[in-house]
């Protein structure tokens, strides 16, 4: 699990980089990236430490799951014949 967060998390740095940090900031799908990265994290931490039935874990699952549905829904809008389904539910769930 580390080991593809890592990756994610490079990427990521390479973007700070990239567009400087304060514009990295300003952007809000970068803090689901972000989110997303270090919940990832948390949630491995802590499953290693209680068990993955503690609620910690559970919140920290869930909170996980939301940010990788958002990128998931990020990455689908690429493809032509999924682009008006992904910007319908974009604009029902946000």
């Amino acid at each position: 699990m580390f080991i593809f967060v890592s990756y994610q998390g490079a990427l990521e740095a390479m973007q700070i980089v990239k567009i400087g940090p304060v514009d990295y900031i300003s952007d809000p799908d970068n803090w689901l990236d972000v989110t997303f990265i270090y919940g990832s994290m948390a949630m491995s931490i802590v499953h290693m430490i209680n068990g993955p039935m503690h609620m910690a874990s559970k919140f920290l699952i869930v909170i996980v799951l939301l940010a990788a549905f958002r990128q998931t829904l990020k990455l689908l809008r690429i493809f032509n014949s999924l682009s008006t389904l992904i910007a319908m539910l974009t604009s029902v769930i946000w």
